[in-house]
């Protein structure tokens, strides 16, 4: 399974298809058996009609972390610098996150949420004949979608990002 192999342990898959040459694997982020984190983002939130938030690069970057309610363990989800297919043939950073936000529920303002990720992969040839070093980490595309714990407000497309 193509996943970045920093969230492996924690990414439930629910489904991966062909989509032409490319392949989408879609999951959730899980911790502790339970899918409920509260979230750390950089970049700028956009609020817009009917509750709907979204996140997009600021001039820190993009970044999202998420931190398990249960035994309060830190995942780097996502991370701009570090992360897709640019990062797999170029010089690669990592955003800090000292000027990191929380996310609330723009419904309720609950502050957990249950993370469904998305990642579009080129063909797998493409990458070996490119050299590829980390083909698990060249995903081309990343969607992030949350569910507030609280309410059950879905943010779709929380996060969109392209990384080519």
């Amino acid at each position: 399974m193509m996943i970045p192999d920093r969230i492996k342990q924690n990414f439930l898959l629910t489904d991966q298809r062909q989509d032409g040459e490319n392949a989408l694997v879609s999951g959730r982020l899980i911790c502790c058996g339970q899918p409920d984190f509260s979230l750390r983002v950089v970049g700028t939130m956009q609020h817009g009609l009917f509750h709907r938030m979204s996140l997009y690069p600021g001039g820190e970057g993009l970044a999202l972390g998420a931190i398990c309610v249960k035994c309060g363990k830190r995942i780097l989800v996502y991370d701009d610098k570090s992360d897709g297919y640019d990062t797999c043939f170029s010089a690669a950073g990592e955003t800090s996150f000292s000027t990191a936000g929380s996310v609330r529920c723009a419904k309720c303002g609950g502050e957990f949420f249950s993370v469904d990720l998305r990642f579009e992969y080129p063909d797998e040839r493409e990458l070996a004949d490119l050299d590829c070093a980390a083909p698990e980490n060249a995903f081309t595309w990343i969607w992030v979608s949350l569910t507030c714990a609280g309410c059950g407000k879905k943010y779709t497309d929380f996060i969109s990002s392209e990384t080519v």
